[in-house]
């Protein structure tokens, strides 16, 4: 067969299988499990309530009487069909809301029926979260981060339905309390304290080609309040220090100075760039830039990281023996999401977002200086530096001075923000007369242009320039990119297509046109890539090319399982087994690469791996332990060898921090019992109130949920959920306060119509509690807290105010307000 007929065979091949993927889709939403997850309705407390979920961590409810009354609603359900009437509606005058399971559909009398995405399971009925909205006279926002979903009711008052339509105009309700309750408490600092971690490999190994080998990893970091220094020592390498870093910052991360491995930003007149033996020293807060994109980050070694933007998938990237990894990507729109996928073990993945910055957030503040300094200790031993000045707020400009080994240059520079939509970026080299230019324009929240003019990667004058116009559109499915390259003597166009093409595949198409200046010789590329990114222990990418002739060039393919709790061999029991597979066709060769990986406990593990060249087995054993000396008090100064906490860990998390804290009462009292959640980790409160969460992850304004129904009916948090900070290898200590909640109730006397509210807004803590005016004029609510509220009588739209106190211990009864107390 020729190998363009073999090119054809394998797109179609290719198209073959998405068609029989999304013909199977529903088979693979019957693989659901169950969780435990946090449920807001209104202005209710934390629920930890019982769903299904699928691989992409998507909720499932069942449907069902403790549903309906979750919401507040009154339903049933017999025979695949539920029906659910409003609270208001006793009588049942009004038509129901109905979810049909035969037909898979929702409507509501005469109302247009809409289709939703319902399952049985189990003899039971579950409805996808994103269709419960349409169903219900509900909101329903799913936060995959807290597994938290916040349901907001839409069937109380008109004027309540105003009051939520204000906060809703840039975020949901429960971001813009959470936001509101993070400004008025501050999230809780680490300790001051040093930290010190260290983890330490070694492996034997057998090699066909090398025969026996030993060789040795150690990883080492000391982290402070205002300090961070890792060493990393590999003894393969010709030189074993393989990395190094040292980095010294403010409070706020502004300011900071780094020496050894560091990332710097090419700016106008070069490409992001990697120092080994840097030094680097700037006075402003790092900053994600769009355009072309250059950022490291630590993980678990040796595994899959796959990179999404804006929910598509993009890229994958493996991490080395020490966890370390760098994204490169180019075509990075202003306010791009990205989400880094990690693949940890089996049943074990994690998703961190990073915001790339707006087109207003490169600029000086006016009147504020910008100071950065770099130079290098390998290569011609280049130093540079910037300085920069804020005119205006939208308009910085400065100069930029370089020195190497060969040649001296300066250059000013000048960024520039005329329209929210538009920022220009332009440089000037004296020496050379070029003026390199950026152009970013914001068509919409989707699409962007990039206009580059007179760049170069490097900042010599000697060095090659090109010139480039991109552009990138994103919607929710599929995200296009297209970039038009001019360089010294060719041209490059590449354009491609992402798109989410059924739950976990993207496919991607690609094209990779070049031609010389003169026209004289020009090649073409065509690729098609299948890809299977999701929370799954199995993920797979094939990925072919070929020529604008149809001439076949090779094709790629991978695959990753990770089995938990299996048998080696059959009979050797094992922790987590990673198989990885890799193959490439070309030139009518095939290149097949495998391993398998068995960890047998936090400690050990083997590794089995082959090729078509090389075949081989590594045993290791790995050991970690961290150090942390708290900071000393004046009575301690003195002492010889401070106070400090020992512990052993794994490899893979050597650098996590700590949580040690109390829950206790309005008396100070330690509180036992009470359930506690950090991200996937639970606990629960000691008989002193004390917990303890080790190996928690590093960041900023992380959420401890505490779980209302472990807590006495008296009992409510003051703030849930908390926020903390955290830092490598540092412990944070938050004390979680528990305040009297009590009930209240009574009558309200004077002429109103039926079907009134009174709503009952703490002053200092923005909860609202709500109750139906019944027609003999009683009320109810319960969960408050002793404050100042604000009481809102509403009535056919209409609203009176007052302002009063309560404080109790367990019920408040028999209050009498009359109309008039009302303004």
């Amino acid at each position: 067969m020729k190998y363009s007929n073999i090119c054809l065979f394998l797109l179609f091949s290719l198209l073959l299988i998405i068609s029989g993927y999304l013909h199977a889709s529903d088979e693979f939403d019957d693989d659901l499990f169950d969780a435990h997850i946090e449920v807001h309705v209104g202005q209710a407390g934390d629920n930890f309530y019982r769903v299904r979920m699928d691989e992409d961590e998507q909720p499932y409810l069942s449907l069902g009487d403790g549903f309906f009354e979750l919401i507040d609603m009154a339903g049933e359900c017999s025979e695949e069909r539920c029906e659910a009437y409003l609270p208001q509606d006793t009588h049942r005058e009004s038509p129901p809301f109905v979810i049909d399971g035969m037909r898979e559909r929702c409507y509501r009398g005469d109302a247009e029926q809409r289709s939703v995405t319902l399952i049985e399971d189990g003899g039971d009925l579950l409805i996808h979260w994103q269709s419960v909205e349409a169903c219900l006279p509900v909101k329903v926002r799913w936060s995959i981060d807290d597994y938290r979903l916040n349901i907001e009711p839409l069937f109380t008052s008109s004027a309540e339905l105003r009051k939520k339509a204000k906060l809703l105009k840039e975020t949901t309700r429960q971001e813009a309390k959470a936001i509101a309750l993070q400004t008025r408490k501050p999230a809780i600092n680490p300790e001051n304290g040093v930290g010190f971690s260290s983890r330490f490999a070694m492996t034997s190994a057998y090699h066909s080609r090398t025969h026996q080998d030993v060789f040795v990893l150690s990883d080492s970091l000391i982290s402070t309040q205002h300090s961070y220094s890792r060493l990393s020592i590999d003894s393969r390498a010709d030189d074993p220090i393989v990395y190094y870093n040292v980095e010294v910052h403010d409070d706020k991360h502004e300011t900071s100075l780094q020496l050894g491995h560091v990332l710097l930003d090419g700016g106008i007149f070069s490409r992001p760039q990697a120092l080994d033996n840097g030094v680097y020293y700037t006075n402003r807060k790092q900053i994600v830039e769009f355009g072309n994109l250059q950022l490291e980050r630590t993980t678990d070694p040796n595994i899959n990281i796959d990179v999404l933007v804006n929910g598509i998938y993009q890229n994958a990237y493996q991490s080395d023996d020490f966890g370390r990894f760098v994204v490169e990507e180019n075509n990075i729109a202003p306010g791009d999401v990205l989400t880094f996928r990690y693949y940890l073990d089996s049943g074990n993945w994690m998703d961190e977002q990073v915001v790339v910055a707006g087109l207003d957030e490169a600029f000086l503040m006016k009147n504020q200086w910008g100071v950065d300094v770099v130079a290098n200790g390998g290569g011609n031993h280049e130093t540079a530096a910037v300085v920069e000045y804020g005119i205006d707020s939208y308009l910085t400009a400065g100069g930029t001075a370089f020195t190497s080994e060969n040649e001296d240059i300066f250059a000013l520079q000048m960024r520039y923000l005329p329209a929210h939509w538009l920022a220009g970026y332009i440089g000037f080299v004296p020496s050379t007369d070029r003026f390199p230019v950026e152009l970013e324009i914001l068509f919409d929240t989707h699409q962007s242009l990039s206009i580059e003019w007179n760049k170069s990667d490097v900042f010599e004058s000697s060095e090659d320039t090109y010139d480039s116009v991109k552009y990138y559109g994103s919607l929710d499915s599929v995200s296009v990119s297209a970039n038009l390259t001019r360089e010294e003597d060719l041209y490059r166009a590449v354009s491609r297509i992402n798109t989410k093409v059924a739950k976990s595949l993207f496919l991607a198409v690609e094209s990779d046109y070049t031609a010389s200046r003169d026209m004289q010789r020009h090649t073409s590329l065509f690729s098609i890539e299948l890809t299977k990114s999701g929370f799954s222990d199995t993920s797979w990418r094939v990925k072919t090319q070929c020529d604008d002739h149809g001439q076949f060039q090779q094709t790629d393919a991978s695959l990753r399982y990770s089995c938990k709790g299996c048998r080696l061999g059959g009979f050797l029991n094992t922790d987590t087994v990673i198989t990885n597979i890799s193959s490439r066709y070309r030139d009518d060769n095939v290149d097949v690469h495998g391993s398998i990986e068995a960890r047998f406990n936090s400690n050990l593990l083997i590794k089995l791996y082959g090729s078509s060249e090389d075949v081989g087995i590594e045993l290791t054993a790995q050991f970690g332990a961290k150090a942390y000396v708290p900071g000393r008090s004046v009575e301690e100064v003195d002492t010889f060898l401070p106070p400090m906490d020992i512990e052993y860990t794994d490899w893979d998390k050597y650098d996590a921090a700590k949580l040690k804290g109390r829950v206790i009462d309005a008396k100070g009292n330690g509180v036992a019992g009470v359930g506690l959640k950090v991200m996937n980790q639970r606990t629960k409160t000691q008989a002193d109130g004390q917990f303890e969460l080790r190996d928690v992850p590093v960041r900023n304004n992380l959420s401890i949920f505490i779980d209302e129904g472990s807590l006495d009916l008296n009992l409510m948090p003051e703030q849930n959920p908390v926020y903390v900070n955290t830092r490598r290898v540092a412990v944070t200590k938050p004390t979680i306060s528990l305040v009297s909640s009590f009930g209240i109730d009574g009558h309200l006397h004077g002429d109103f119509p039926p079907g009134g509210y009174l709503h009952f807004l703490h002053i200092e803590s923005q909860l609202e509690y709500s109750s139906e005016i019944e027609r003999d004029g009683f009320f109810m609510a319960e969960g408050l807290t002793a404050g100042r509220y604000m009481v809102t009588l509403d009535v056919d739209g209409k609203e009176r105010v007052m302002e009063t106190s309560f404080d109790g211990d367990f019920w408040i009864g028999g209050l009498m307000y009359t109309v008039s107390d009302f303004q």
